[in-house]
C-alpha cells in the first residue's frame, strides 16, 4: 500500500482568509483568532457560511498562496521519508462545485506538477475516511488532525492563529523558518531616464521572516478499569 501524506490547502498553503476580505471590501481588519472570525464583522454562522458557498469559480481560483507555501512543499517533497510517506496528495474541503473547481485550477496554477493529486470532500469530518496506519496528514483544524489519528493515521496540526493554545511538547514541534520578498504597500519610485522612452519603475521591497510550524497530534487511548490495574496505571 502507498504511503501518502495529505496536505491540507485552505490556511496551509492557501491565503482564504485574506481572499474572504479583499472579495468583501473588508477594510479594518482584526486578528482572526477563531474559525467564524465573520462574527468580527456582523455575520451570524449561517450568514457567514452562505458568504463562501456563494463564492464563483475565479474567486477559489486566484486565491493568493501562503507566502511560505512554495518553499513548505519543497521542504516536504525533499523531506517525504520523514513522514515516512511515497507521495503528497492534497486534501481539501469544499463547500460548492464552483469551490471544487476552483481548486483544482489553483492547484494546477501553483504546483502543476501534482495537478492530478488533489481529493476534495464536502465535509471536513470526511477527511478521515483516508487515515490509515500508511497515511499522514498535515492540517490546521485540530478536530481533523484529531478524527485522522482517531482513524489509524497520524496528523501534524499546522499551526495558526485560530488553533493556537493546542498543547504539545516542544521538543516535538517541526518548524521550518522561511525569508520572502515582497511589495511593501505597494510602493514604489518611477524613474525618469532620457535614453529610455518609457518610465521605469522601481518596487521598493521588504524582506519579512515567516515561519511554518507543524505539531504532531496524539491520541490519548482509553485504558479500561481492569488494564490499569494490571498495568500499575491505578
Amino acid at each position: 500500500m502507498e504511503k501518502i501524506l495529505y496536505v491540507d490547502l485552505d490556511g496551509v498553503l492557501v491565503d482564504f482568509v485574506g481572499g474572504w476580505m479583499d472579495y468583501y471590501f473588508i477594510m479594518n481588519r482584526k486578528p482572526v483568532t477563531k474559525w467564524n472570525f465573520g462574527e468580527d464583522y456582523g455575520l451570524n454562522k449561517k450568514d457567514f457560511y452562505r458568504s463562501i458557498t456563494s463564492l464563483p469559480i475565479s474567486f477559489w481560483s486566484n486565491l493568493s498562496a501562503t507566502p511560505w507555501a512554495t518553499e513548505l512543499m519543497k521542504v516536504l517533497v525533499e523531506e517525504l521519508k520523514f513522514y515516512e510517506a511515497d507521495k503528497i496528495m492534497f486534501l481539501s474541503h469544499t463547500v460548492s462545485e464552483d469551490c471544487r473547481v476552483g481548486k483544482q485550477l489553483w492547484v494546477n496554477k501553483h504546483f502543476p506538477d501534482l495537478g492530478d493529486s488533489l481529493i476534495t470532500v464536502s465535509d471536513s469530518k470526511l477527511k478521515s475516511r483516508f487515515a490509515n496506519q500508511h497515511s499522514v496528514l498535515i492540517d490546521d483544524k485540530f478536530e481533523n488532525c484529531v478524527d485522522f489519528a482517531k482513524n489509524g493515521g497520524r496528523s501534524w496540526l499546522f499551526a495558526r492563529p485560530w488553533n493556537r493554545g493546542m498543547a504539545c511538547k516542544r521538543s516535538e514541534i517541526v518548524s521550518f523558518p522561511f525569508s520572502t520578498m515582497d511589495q511593501s504597500d505597494n510602493q514604489y519610485t518611477d524613474v525618469y531616464n532620457s535614453f529610455i522612452p518609457t518610465v521605469q519603475r522601481i518596487w521598493h521591497y521588504n524582506s519579512h521572516e515567516y515561519e511554518a510550524v507543524l505539531e504532531p497530534v496524539k491520541i490519548v487511548k482509553q485504558t479500561g478499569l481492569i488494564e490499569a490495574i494490571m498495568k500499575g496505571e491505578i
